[in-house]
Order: C-alpha cells, then sequence, then structure tokens
C-alpha cells in the first residue's frame, strides 16, 4: 500500500513540474505563431508572451480590439522602474508586434497595475 501511495505521489508531483515548462524552455520560436489577423488569440497571446521585454517591463496579459478598423492590441505590463523612456525601451516590441500582426493597426502598452497607458504606437 506505501508503495503504491509512493507511486501516485511521485506521478504527480512530475506530472505538475512538467506542466510548468514554458515555450521558452521548449525551443519555440516567436515567428512559429506570426499571423494575418489581430483576432487570432491563441497566436497573438503567444507573441506577446513570448516578447523579450526590457528588464523593467514584464507580460501579464493582453486585450485585442478586433471588432472594427482600426484594429487593436492592447498588452498589460508589469513596470518596474524603467531605466530609459518607454518609447526607446520598447521600440524593439513594437517593432516585432507588427511585424509578425499583419492587420494589427494601434498597438498600446498599458501598465497592469495603474491601468495607465505607458505609451501606444499605430502602423505607419
Amino acid at each position: 500500500m506505501r508503495l503504491f501511495v509512493f507511486l501516485v505521489a511521485g506521478l504527480s508531483i512530475f506530472s505538475l513540474t512538467a506542466c510548468q515548462s514554458t515555450a521558452k524552455d521548449s525551443g519555440e520560436s516567436i515567428e512559429d505563431y506570426r499571423t494575418e489577423y489581430v483576432g487570432d488569440n491563441n497566436k497573438v497571446v503567444k507573441i506577446a508572451s513570448l516578447q523579450d521585454y526590457p528588464m523593467a517591463y514584464q507580460y501579464d496579459h493582453i486585450e485585442i480590439q478586433s471588432d472594427e478598423r482600426p484594429y487593436g492590441l492592447s498588452v498589460f505590463l508589469k513596470v518596474s522602474t524603467p531605466s530609459v523612456s518607454a518609447e526607446q525601451a520598447l521600440e524593439k516590441n513594437r517593432d516585432s508586434f507588427f511585424e509578425l500582426i499583419a492587420n494589427l493597426d494601434r498597438l498600446t502598452f498599458v501598465d497592469a497595475d495603474t491601468e495607465e497607458e505607458i505609451i501606444s504606437y499605430t502602423r505607419d
């Protein structure tokens, strides 16, 4: 009986730790999620969560605005004390989002705690 309990406990722990593997750990590329549509929820979430954000920013969640044009995406970030301006810090992320989501018209980064806009961009 003890052996059975030990095996069940061991398998439970193994399955829980295996679930914590992230896409970054498994070698997934952000390029795998390129999409034509901001409304493609699964791909857009992956694009947002796999971004390499500057050290002062950490991904929290997104909101998609895809009911009508202009199509938008709000990316909510946890913000610690940034060392450079938000515009400089988030430029690479901006470029990546517009490159990977073909019909994205507007991208807004939002402080997840205060819900204040950090910076907003439009596709030029």
